[in-house]
C-alpha cells in the first residue's frame, strides 16, 4: 500500500512539485519515512512530533520537489488537557450537592435517555469523563488548561496550512469510519486542507456498509 499510494502521488504530480502529509499509526511513522526514501527520488521528509514542528510553514511559499510529513494519528488528533468549567453548589450544611450546573443559565445538567426518553440528572463527575455542553443554552461546560503545551497537529492544519499540502494519505483509514471519533474529526480536518486524498486500507469493511459512510462524507461527500 506504501509503495502504490507513493506511486500514485508521485505520477499524478507529473513532475511538478508538491508537498504530501501523511496521517498513520504511531508505530508506522519510521517505516513510512524509510519508504519514501527509498522509493521517492530526491525526496524531503520531515516526522512531525507536534504542531510545533510546522508553525514556521507559510501557505505562500511554493513547492519545489517532492515534500513528505508524517505524522502519528495520535499526535494529529491530541490537544492539551481539559478540565471541566461547571458551576457546583453547596446544601445548607455546605457541602456540595454532587450535581452539576451552568454557570451562563444556571440550569441543573442532565440528558435525555436514548431508549426510555427519561431525563437522567448528570453528576459534576460526568463533566470530568467526559466533554460536554449545557442541555439548555449549549454553552460549553469545559476548558483547556495549560498542562501540556500540545495542540491537534490536525487542527493546526486545517487552520493555518489550508492548501499548503497538495495531497493527504490517510493509512489504516478504516479506523477513521467512525461519526464522533477522534480520529475520524482528525482525518476530516486534514483532508478538507488539502486539494486531493489517497486512503490507504486493508480492512475497509467492519462488517456493515454504513462502515463506509462517514469515511465517504469526508472524502467523497457527493457520492452519498
Amino acid at each position: 500500500k506504501t509503495v502504490m499510494s507513493l506511486g500514485v502521488i508521485h505520477g499524478h504530480a507529473a513532475g511538478n512539485g508538491y508537498r504530501a502529509i501523511v496521517l498513520c499509526p504511531p508505530h508506522l511513522v519510521n517505516k513510512w519515512k524509510r519508504e519514501i526514501e527509498t522509493t521517492v527520488p530526491n525526496a524531503y521528509t520531515s516526522i512531525v512530533e507536534g504542531y510545533q514542528s510546522i508553525t514556521a510553514l507559510r501557505r505562500g511559499d511554493k513547492a519545489v520537489g517532492a515534500g513528505y510529513w508524517i505524522v502519528s494519528n495520535s499526535k494529529a488528533k491530541l490537544g492539551p488537557k481539559w478540565r471541566s468549567a461547571i458551576l457546583k453548589r453547596r446544601t445548607i450544611k455546605g457541602e456540595y450537592d454532587g450535581h452539576a450546573y451552568c454557570p451562563k443559565c444556571g440550569t441543573r445538567q442532565y440528558e435525555d435517555d436514548r431508549v426510555s426518553g427519561e431525563r437522567i440528572i448528570l453528576s459534576s463527575k460526568d463533566f470530568d469523563e467526559q466533554r460536554r455542553n449545557c442541555c439548555e443554552c449549549k454553552e460549553q461546560l469545559w476548558q483547556w488548561t495549560s498542562g501540556l503545551d500540545r495542540w491537534p497537529v490536525a487542527a493546526y492544519v486545517h487552520k493555518h496550512l489550508k492548501g499548503y499540502f497538495d495531497y493527504c494519505v490517510i493509512d489504516e483509514a478504516h479506523q477513521s469510519r467512525s461519526a464522533e471519533s477522534a480520529i475520524g474529526f482528525a482525518t476530516g480536518s486534514v483532508i478538507a486542507a488539502c486539494k486531493y486524498s489517497v486512503l490507504l486500507t486493508g480492512t475497509l469493511l467492519g462488517g456493515r456498509a454504513l462502515d463506509c459512510k462517514h469515511i465517504l462524507y469526508r472524502t467523497s461527500p457527493k457520492s452519498l
